[in-house]
């Protein structure tokens, strides 16, 4: 099983990646998403500030953007049909690289997560099954 990144972990990009970059020109009335188009080349890190996935077209998410729909698209078809190992539901990263904020699809074989500490510890609350063994 990988582990999916969550929000302050650190990302590797480990091979050339392709992200959209968020709130690019979206006051320009000749705005199309396809200019946000970026390549992260590897060996940079980046931090991890929001993720949300993908199910089903709805995402429970914080961040807003208007690529989402764009976004939600891509990543649709580039995990049913390019990369079928790709964690299911498939997770969008929104990191910040230097001072880009960038959304990028998760993949195990271009990105290594760097867990933060926090989110390798426990939950603070027992689990329902303890609390009803107690």
């Amino acid at each position: 099983m990988n582990y999916v990144p969550k929000t302050n972990d650190l990302i590797l990009f480990t091979e050339p990646t392709s992200g959209i970059l968020s709130d690019f020109g979206i006051n320009d009335k000749h705005y199309n998403w396809s200019h946000s188009i970026v390549n992260v080349e590897p060996n940079q890190s980046a931090l991890v500030i929001d993720t949300y996935t993908i199910d089903n077209n709805r995402s429970n998410r914080s961040f807003t953007n208007p690529t989402l729909s764009n976004t939600l698209n891509i990543a649709i078809e580039l995990t049913r049909h390019h990369k079928p190992y790709i964690p299911q539901p498939p997770t969008i990263l929104i990191v910040s690289l230097s001072d880009l904020i960038i959304e990028v699809l998760f993949d195990p074989d271009l990105l290594q997560p760097i867990p933060h500490p926090s989110n390798l510890l426990p939950p603070k609350h027992p689990t329902l099954q303890m609390t009803l063994a107690r």
